[in-house]
């Protein structure tokens, strides 16, 4: 007894669909566990590094001068080879201790490709705390746009009524005023002798 798309409908539809056969051959993006490079580098390298190279990798960091050599600057001056960096920072190298019991290859090359992205000056590039104040000013403008969105939509219904409601008087006062009887033209002449 064989495999059957009768007995299994729902794998043979996404198995269709995988293979862009019916439909429209789109395929839902595969949810990562990890968040971007730069930003698992930076939690990485705030987590093991920054005591010595500094938060931003510019050596000022509070164990920067505490070993025989001080730590060197990092941000913007990996180089295009990173091997001799990943071994040094796996194995050690001087006062360094070795990360590989904590960071794995690919963790390493996080932390390298979020120093590279630094300014070698100013240490300024992606941050963390940057994109989330970033979320947070977008969120809040979205909030701020549909707040202005509710007013123009209330001011509109408000002028809509207003405008109803003149009408509606409008309308009334003209009944009123046909529905009026006039005087008697007789209790206005005066009599004459």
């Amino acid at each position: 007894m064989g495999w059957s798309r009768d007995k299994h409908p729902a794998t043979f539809v996404g198995a269709l669909l995988l293979l862009g056969i019916g439909g429209t051959g789109a395929v839902a993006k595969q949810p990562s566990k990890f968040p971007p490079a730069e930003e698992r580098g930076e939690q990485l390298y705030l987590e093991n590094c920054w005591h010595c190279h500094g938060k931003r990798g510019l050596a000022d960091g509070p164990l920067a001068e505490a070993g025989p050599i001080a730590a060197p600057a990092l941000a913007g001056r990996v180089p295009s080879d990173h091997e001799p960096w990943m071994t040094a920072i796996h194995r050690g190298k001087g006062t360094m201790p070795a990360f590989a019991p904590v960071m794995d290859r690919t963790a390493v090359r996080a932390v390298l490709t979020w120093l590279e992205a630094l300014d070698p000056v100013t240490g300024e590039g992606p941050s963390i705390a940057a994109t989330e104040a970033k979320k947070a000013a977008e969120q809040a403008e979205a909030k701020a746009e549909k707040a202005r969105q509710v007013e123009r939509s209330g001011k509109e219904a408000s002028q809509t009524e207003a405008g109803a409601n003149a009408a509606s008087d409008a309308a009334a006062s003209s009944t009123a005023a046909s529905s009026a009887k006039p005087p008697p033209a007789e209790a206005s002449k005066e009599k004459r002798p």
